[in-house]
């Protein structure tokens, strides 16, 4: 079986039209195929084709190397490496803190919730955050609840501890040494500053509150 199809587009808007002509020959017709199989879905596209996302009108350059990710979070799209995961989300476990340089002790989260900020010490939003935490301090570890500040953008160490002493910030203070946006995007963390609290087992139960939502955020954790 073999045809030729003949197609007209008119945008009437542009006031303009095209047509185009498909040439289609059938040579084969397997009945029941296994589709996993043979890949019948998976587009062939050659690096550096220009790829257009209708829904959210985004355009990429197709790379071989990346994958596109479905944001749980918000339902976005994202495109990224391959080797790329999102590994924080509510009701998962929390990872360990690879490419974070952040001491620790067992003492600090035996049995306790965790809080962790993700900031950035040169973002005026951030640093508020980090003083509304400072103040709540004292009741969130009555709480059972031990806050771990992160710098996710990376600084010079000497820069960063030198800020956190003229700042007194009282706070268990890491900072990311890794490659930032790919450990931004691990955590899942979508803009800064970016919270995430665990319960006492350290299973993630909230994530990209603010703090204004942080009293009810772990009441809430300590009901369940």
């Amino acid at each position: 079986m073999e045809a030729e199809i003949f197609k007209t587009y008119i945008q009437q808007r542009q006031d303009s039209s095209s047509t185009s002509t498909l040439y289609h020959k059938i040579t084969q017709i397997m009945l029941n195929p296994d589709h996993e199989v043979l890949g019948s879905f998976i587009p062939v596209v050659e690096n550096g084709t220009e790829v257009y996302d209708r829904n959210s009108g985004v355009r990429y350059t197709w790379d071989d190397g990346k994958k596109f990710v479905v944001d749980d979070w918000d339902g976005s799209i994202k495109y990224v490496p391959k080797e790329w995961s999102i590994l924080v989300g509510v009701s998962k476990p929390l990872p360990k803190f690879e490419g974070i340089k952040l001491n620790l002790s067992a003492e600090q989260t035996h049995e306790k919730a965790i809080l962790l900020c993700f900031f950035d010490m040169d973002q005026r939003p951030s640093r508020n955050c980090i003083r509304q935490l400072i103040q709540k301090a004292s009741a969130l570890k009555e709480k059972g609840v031990s806050i771990i500040a992160i710098q996710a953008s990376k600084v010079d160490k000497d820069t960063l501890n030198e800020w956190v002493k003229e700042q007194d910030i009282s706070l268990t203070v890491g900072m990311v040494q890794g490659d930032e946006e790919e450990i931004r995007f691990a955590w899942g963390v979508r803009a800064l500053p970016w919270l995430i609290l665990t319960d006492k087992q350290h299973v993630v139960r909230a994530e990209g509150f603010t703090p204004a939502e942080l009293d009810v955020k772990v009441s809430n954790n300590s009901e369940n």
